[in-house]
């Protein structure tokens, strides 16, 4: 919806549309059913800590990338990597 969007309102919907997923809730259920007792801190640990360099990288690179491929073009690498993300899952 972003990235064939060409006015702020459509970005909004799009974002709204995105933050529906609420995918903190379901990245703890998925790792609170996925693993045993004795290794859930240590997987919710390390999706913290990705989640945290994820942060710092995308201030860092996100600037290029905008002039690299513009925003439709990360809006579309967003969509095409939130698929790969899906078939990493269900692998």
């Amino acid at each position: 919806v972003c990235a064939c969007s060409g006015s702020l309102n459509g970005i909004l919907i799009g974002r709204a549309i995105q933050g529906v997923g609420a995918i903190s809730a379901a990245i703890t259920a998925l790792i609170a059913d996925a693993t045993r007792e004795q290794h859930r801190t240590k997987a919710m640990a390390m999706v913290g800590g990705s989640i945290g360099i994820s942060f710092a990288l995308a201030m860092v690179i996100s600037p290029l990338l905008y002039t690299a491929i513009g925003m439709p073009g990360m809006f579309e690498m967003t969509a095409v990597l939130a698929l790969a993300a899906i078939a990493v899952v269900l692998w």
